[in-house]
Protein backbone atom coordinates (compact mmCIF):
# COMPACT_ATOMS: atom_id res chain seq x y z
CA UNK A 1 0.00 0.00 0.00
CA UNK A 2 1.36 3.62 -0.77
CA UNK A 3 1.39 6.18 1.53
CA UNK A 4 -1.51 8.77 0.62
CA UNK A 5 -0.14 12.18 0.07
CA UNK A 6 -3.46 13.78 1.85
CA UNK A 7 -3.14 11.58 5.05
CA UNK A 8 -2.01 14.67 6.86
CA UNK A 9 -4.87 17.03 5.44
CA UNK A 10 -7.68 14.51 6.15
CA UNK A 11 -6.43 13.77 9.94
CA UNK A 12 -6.01 17.38 10.58
CA UNK A 13 -9.38 18.39 8.48
CA UNK A 14 -11.21 15.98 11.26
CA UNK A 15 -9.94 17.11 13.99
CA UNK A 16 -10.48 20.69 12.89
CA UNK A 17 -14.22 19.77 12.28
CA UNK A 18 -14.52 18.02 15.76
CA UNK A 19 -13.30 20.91 17.43
CA UNK A 20 -15.41 23.15 15.48
CA UNK A 21 -18.56 21.42 16.20
CA UNK A 22 -17.47 20.78 20.03
CA UNK A 23 -17.14 24.33 20.64
CA UNK A 24 -20.03 26.01 18.16
CA UNK A 25 -22.62 23.38 19.80
CA UNK A 26 -21.67 24.49 23.13
CA UNK A 27 -21.99 27.99 22.16
CA UNK A 28 -25.46 26.95 20.61
CA UNK A 29 -26.37 25.32 23.62
CA UNK A 30 -25.50 28.15 25.66
CA UNK A 31 -27.56 30.09 24.43
CA UNK A 32 -30.71 27.93 23.53
CA UNK A 33 -30.96 26.97 27.26
CA UNK A 34 -29.45 30.27 29.41
CA UNK A 35 -32.60 32.60 28.20
CA UNK A 36 -30.89 34.76 31.07
CA UNK A 37 -26.96 34.43 31.08
CA UNK A 38 -27.09 38.31 31.60
CA UNK A 39 -28.54 38.93 34.88
CA UNK A 40 -27.44 42.66 34.49
CA UNK A 41 -30.90 43.61 34.03
CA UNK A 42 -32.33 41.47 36.44
CA UNK A 43 -33.78 43.21 39.57
CA UNK A 44 -33.84 41.09 42.86
CA UNK A 45 -37.11 42.10 44.48
CA UNK A 46 -36.15 43.93 48.03
CA UNK A 47 -38.77 44.16 50.70
CA UNK A 48 -42.35 43.03 50.30
CA UNK A 49 -45.06 45.41 49.68
CA UNK A 50 -48.08 45.57 52.57
CA UNK A 51 -50.57 43.82 52.22
CA UNK A 52 -53.74 45.56 50.15
CA UNK A 53 -51.90 48.50 49.22
CA UNK A 54 -52.96 49.92 45.89
CA UNK A 55 -51.08 50.27 42.53
CA UNK A 56 -50.94 53.51 42.60
CA UNK A 57 -49.58 53.31 46.02
CA UNK A 58 -47.15 50.69 45.10
CA UNK A 59 -45.93 52.54 42.53
CA UNK A 60 -45.11 55.78 44.79
CA UNK A 61 -43.55 53.50 46.96
CA UNK A 62 -41.16 52.29 44.51
CA UNK A 63 -40.59 55.80 43.53
CA UNK A 64 -42.80 56.65 40.61
CA UNK A 65 -46.32 57.53 40.80
CA UNK A 66 -49.03 56.60 38.50
CA UNK A 67 -49.39 59.82 36.91
CA UNK A 68 -45.66 59.47 36.10
CA UNK A 69 -46.31 55.67 34.53
CA UNK A 70 -49.04 57.14 32.57
CA UNK A 71 -46.41 59.33 31.08
CA UNK A 72 -44.15 56.81 30.38
CA UNK A 73 -46.41 54.84 28.31
CA UNK A 74 -47.21 57.53 26.34
CA UNK A 75 -43.45 57.82 25.21
CA UNK A 76 -42.86 53.93 25.15
CA UNK A 77 -41.42 52.32 22.65
CA UNK A 78 -43.35 48.98 21.30
CA UNK A 79 -40.48 48.77 18.75
CA UNK A 80 -38.12 47.70 22.06
CA UNK A 81 -40.46 44.92 23.27
CA UNK A 82 -39.31 42.31 21.55
CA UNK A 83 -36.29 42.19 22.58
CA UNK A 84 -37.85 42.50 26.32
CA UNK A 85 -39.85 40.15 25.55
CA UNK A 86 -37.57 37.03 24.53
CA UNK A 87 -36.81 36.69 28.49
CA UNK A 88 -40.69 35.33 28.75
CA UNK A 89 -40.62 32.97 25.84
CA UNK A 90 -39.41 30.11 27.91
CA UNK A 91 -42.38 30.44 29.66
CA UNK A 92 -45.25 32.10 27.84
CA UNK A 93 -46.81 32.23 24.45
CA UNK A 94 -48.07 35.46 23.45
CA UNK A 95 -50.30 34.92 20.07
CA UNK A 96 -53.77 34.66 20.18
CA UNK A 97 -54.93 30.28 20.54
CA UNK A 98 -51.51 29.39 21.22
CA UNK A 99 -51.16 26.62 23.70
CA UNK A 100 -49.84 27.37 27.10
CA UNK A 101 -46.39 26.44 28.40
CA UNK A 102 -44.85 26.62 32.22
CA UNK A 103 -46.95 29.84 32.14
CA UNK A 104 -50.07 30.88 30.44
CA UNK A 105 -50.33 32.29 26.78
CA UNK A 106 -50.64 36.62 27.53
CA UNK A 107 -52.64 37.47 24.38
CA UNK A 108 -54.42 40.40 25.60
CA UNK A 109 -53.43 40.81 29.01
CA UNK A 110 -53.80 44.21 29.76
CA UNK A 111 -57.56 44.77 30.75
CA UNK A 112 -57.77 40.96 30.70
CA UNK A 113 -59.36 39.55 34.69
CA UNK A 114 -56.31 38.38 36.43
CA UNK A 115 -55.70 34.26 36.64
CA UNK A 116 -58.35 33.77 34.07
CA UNK A 117 -56.89 32.25 31.00
CA UNK A 118 -58.75 29.13 30.63
CA UNK A 119 -57.00 25.85 30.16
CA UNK A 120 -54.36 27.15 32.71
CA UNK A 121 -53.92 26.12 36.08
CA UNK A 122 -52.82 28.87 37.92
CA UNK A 123 -51.26 28.61 41.62
CA UNK A 124 -53.46 29.57 44.59
CA UNK A 125 -51.49 32.38 45.26
CA UNK A 126 -52.31 33.97 41.89
CA UNK A 127 -56.09 33.16 42.73
CA UNK A 128 -55.99 34.88 45.86
CA UNK A 129 -54.40 38.10 44.35
CA UNK A 130 -56.95 37.76 41.72
CA UNK A 131 -59.83 38.22 44.84
CA UNK A 132 -58.06 41.45 45.73
CA UNK A 133 -56.80 42.85 42.02
CA UNK A 134 -59.74 41.87 39.37
CA UNK A 135 -57.14 43.11 36.11
CA UNK A 136 -54.08 43.41 34.60
CA UNK A 137 -54.15 47.24 34.57
CA UNK A 138 -50.94 49.17 33.43
CA UNK A 139 -50.03 49.76 36.65
CA UNK A 140 -50.82 46.18 38.27
CA UNK A 141 -48.49 44.69 35.72
CA UNK A 142 -45.02 47.21 35.88
CA UNK A 143 -45.49 46.54 39.48
CA UNK A 144 -45.42 42.56 38.65
CA UNK A 145 -43.21 42.66 36.30
CA UNK A 146 -40.67 44.80 38.28
CA UNK A 147 -41.40 42.42 41.26
CA UNK A 148 -43.01 39.34 40.74
CA UNK A 149 -42.47 37.69 44.05
CA UNK A 150 -43.07 40.79 46.09
CA UNK A 151 -46.22 42.20 44.06
CA UNK A 152 -47.69 38.50 44.47
CA UNK A 153 -46.46 36.31 47.46
CA UNK A 154 -46.17 32.46 46.70
CA UNK A 155 -46.18 33.11 42.86
CA UNK A 156 -44.89 30.29 41.39
CA UNK A 157 -43.30 32.68 38.34
CA UNK A 158 -39.32 31.79 38.77
CA UNK A 159 -38.70 35.18 37.30
CA UNK A 160 -37.38 37.39 39.13
CA UNK A 161 -38.67 40.73 37.60
CA UNK A 162 -37.01 43.43 35.53
CA UNK A 163 -35.10 46.24 36.73
CA UNK A 164 -35.17 49.36 34.10
CA UNK A 165 -38.87 51.12 34.15
CA UNK A 166 -37.99 51.96 30.34
CA UNK A 167 -37.82 48.47 29.96
CA UNK A 168 -41.03 47.55 31.60
CA UNK A 169 -43.07 50.45 29.74
CA UNK A 170 -41.25 49.28 26.51
CA UNK A 171 -42.96 45.99 27.04
CA UNK A 172 -46.14 46.65 28.10
CA UNK A 173 -46.66 49.29 24.84
CA UNK A 174 -45.62 46.11 23.15
CA UNK A 175 -48.17 43.85 24.56
CA UNK A 176 -50.67 46.59 24.15
CA UNK A 177 -49.94 47.38 20.48
CA UNK A 178 -48.89 43.42 19.27
CA UNK A 179 -50.55 41.22 21.22
CA UNK A 180 -53.85 42.64 22.39
CA UNK A 181 -57.45 42.29 20.57
CA UNK A 182 -58.20 45.92 22.33
CA UNK A 183 -55.33 47.99 22.67
CA UNK A 184 -55.48 50.61 25.03
CA UNK A 185 -55.02 54.01 24.76
CA UNK A 186 -51.47 55.58 25.84
CA UNK A 187 -51.54 58.53 24.20
CA UNK A 188 -52.61 60.93 26.31
CA UNK A 189 -52.07 60.58 30.31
Amino acid sequence: MGKDPLFFNKVASSVLGALLLIIGGSILLDEMLSPHADHSDVYVPAEPLDEGASAGTALADQGLSSEALAAMLTVANPQNGPKVIKRCLACHTFDQGEAHRVGPNLYSILGDSIGAKDGFNYSAAIGDYASQEERWTPEILFRFLQKPRTVIKGTTMGFAGLKKPEDIADLIAHLNQDYSETPLDFSAP
